[in-house]
């Protein structure tokens, strides 16, 4: 490759790079990056990676007439399902075990192209093909946040909703919840509508992962957890007189306690939020008491309020959630993820028909339907949303009980080959 050509080429990776930190420097949320946590990598460590790898692979690029990078980087035409041939050549060729800010840029190049509005339209298929290169391999939130969230909020005719969906999974797959809520909270770019979409697009995963954690078996015990930091139990702790008011007041109160610095008791306050609630609700209504339109009023106290509350969220996931559950449970959901692609397993969400005391099973009518497009029935399972029985939610047979209204039914589906 010539000289002048890697020149060009190396001037465009750092200047697609820089051009996503503008999102960073006015972010609340920029104490969720360090030099030293691959993921959430910050600037300065983002540009040493990418220097790094660029020395790595210099000399294999000049001993080449082409590149993938050259296709990707100055195509002679508008891309097509074609260009994914030159992902996989440079996806082949990188270390799976850290993540590549190079294939992160060249993947947010082309995503970048063909959701504009003056790019042909492109096969749904290369929109899928782009984001199964992370089924296992990590993404840089500050290179590829941003157009996954575009992905999520854009209406264009080739953004179905089914990559949105697996724009929201590689997003939850890959990124601890409460560092995507902060990181949408304070984003300068988003308009507040499209903060609430994401809220609630990203929430509706984050449920399924929640509900695949608490069949583990190895997650931690909110008791123990109360006790080493209250020094009593979790059940006798939600009846004290201090944590006995609705949610909304007590988020509230907490951000009262970190405006006037009294740490101690947010701290308090922080840790018994997070043992009783979910992180994302917690956030949203942290979210909603912050002036909406102006990001720098405040803006001392949002990144105070938003680094207390994160710092006791990421402890107690350290004590519920052991690394190897959470990585386990991650590469599953990718795996599952990856055989929705195949049609294997498809999720379905059925609601319930109800007039009166009477209640009209309609997903008894979802067998046949099944059935006749070629899907046989593998298993039912029940799932109960209260946790009922000893703190174990899914029954089946010889199990003997009376679905409640709390009660969920899980149908599981096989593609018949």
């Amino acid at each position: 490759m010539k000289e002048s050509l890697l020149n060009r080429l190396r001037q465009k990776l750092w200047s697609s790079l820089r051009a996503e930190f503008d999102q960073f420097e006015d972010n609340p949320a920029s104490f969720i990056f360090s030099s030293d946590r691959p993921t959430y990598l910050n600037p300065p460590a983002l540009n040493q990676r990418l220097d790094q790898e660029w020395k790595e692979r210099r000399n294999l690029w000049e001993s080449k007439e082409t590149a993938p990078l050259q296709e990707i980087f100055f195509p002679r035409s508008p891309y097509t399902l074609k260009i994914i041939e030159q992902i996989y050549q440079l996806d082949y060729s990188l270390s799976i075990d850290q993540p590549s800010i190079l294939l992160d840029l060249c993947v947010l190049q082309i995503l970048k192209a063909i959701i504009t509005d003056g790019h042909p339209p492109v096969s749904p298929q290369l929109f899928i093909e782009l984001l199964n290169c992370y089924n296992e391999r990590v993404p840089e939130l500050l290179v590829l946040g941003n157009i996954l969230f575009q992905m999520i909020l854009k209406d264009h005719p080739t953004l179905k909703q089914e990559i949105k969906n697996r724009a929201c999974a590689v997003l939850i797959n890959h990124f601890e919840i409460e560092a995507l809520f902060i990181f949408i909270s304070g984003h300068p770019g988003l308009a507040e509508k499209d903060k609430q979409i994401l809220f609630q697009s990203l929430t509706a995963f984050q449920k399924i992962y929640r509900k695949f954690l608490e069949l583990q078996e190895e997650i931690g015990n909110k008791e123990a957890i109360s006790q080493k930091w209250f020094g009593q139990g979790f059940d006798r702790l939600k009846n004290s007189p201090p944590f006995q008011d609705p949610f909304p007041i007590l988020v509230n109160r907490f951000l009262n306690l970190a405006k006037e610095q009294k740490e101690a008791q947010a701290l308090s306050l922080g840790r018994f939020l997070v043992l009783r609630f979910n992180n994302e609700d917690i956030l949203r209504s942290l979210h909603a008491l912050f002036p909406k339109e102006d990001m720098t009023t405040e803006a001392v106290l949002r990144k105070a309020a938003y680094r207390l509350i994160f710092s006791v969220m990421q402890d107690f996931r350290k004590e519920y959630i052991p690394q190897a559950v959470d990585s386990a449970l991650t590469n599953t959901l990718s795996e599952m993820e990856a055989m929705a692609h195949h049609e294997e397993y498809p999720p379905i969400t059925i609601g319930q028909l109800k007039q009166g005391i009477q209640l009209f099973p309609i997903q008894n009518a979802l067998f046949p339907i099944m059935s006749q497009i070629g899907f046989t029935i593998t298993n039912i399972i029940i799932w109960d949303k209260r946790n009922l029985f000893h703190n174990v939610g899914i029954f089946g047979f010889p199990s003997r009980f009376i679905t409640l209204r709390t009660f969920e039914y899980i149908f599981i589906f096989q593609k018949q080959i």
